[in-house]
């Protein structure tokens, strides 16, 4: 008489569970990085939104001056520029201050980070040359 075996095989072996985490290591390694790369080119796209915003207004608020006395230059700092831009009363050249600023310190940095990142974009929009 033949003895039925009772043991059923239920779920999966040992070998087979290290291959599927494996696959999914790599998966996840190959992964990870672009969604990183993604995160960092979308703060860029921000902060450089942010300096043209402002970069524009200050064109704005020096145009109407019309040489003024006080306009914003290179050299005038952030807060300096947020309180001529947004004064609390008069002519508002910005509805709202942007949130992140990067460290700027002046208009000068401003500047300096719009020339950089309209550099980078020309290049790699020429193929890097």
């Amino acid at each position: 008489m033949k003895r039925k075996n009772s043991r059923k095989k239920k779920g999966f072996t040992l070998v087979e569970l290290i291959a599927v985490i494996a696959i999914l290591g790599i998966l996840a390694a190959i992964v990870v990085p672009k969604v990183s790369n993604y995160t960092a080119a979308a703060n860029n796209a921000k902060l450089l939104a942010n300096a043209k915003t402002i970069a524009q207004a200050v064109e704005l608020y020096n145009t109407e001056q019309d040489n003024a006395a006080n306009p914003i230059t290179e050299q005038t700092s952030i807060d300096e520029i947020k309180t001529k831009l947004m004064p609390s009363s008069g002519t508002k050249y910005l509805s709202s201050w942007p949130n992140d600023l990067g460290g700027w310190q002046d208009y000068g940095d401003i500047i300096d980070y719009i020339q950089t990142a309209d550099q980078n974009n020309s290049s790699q929009s020429n193929g890097g040359n």
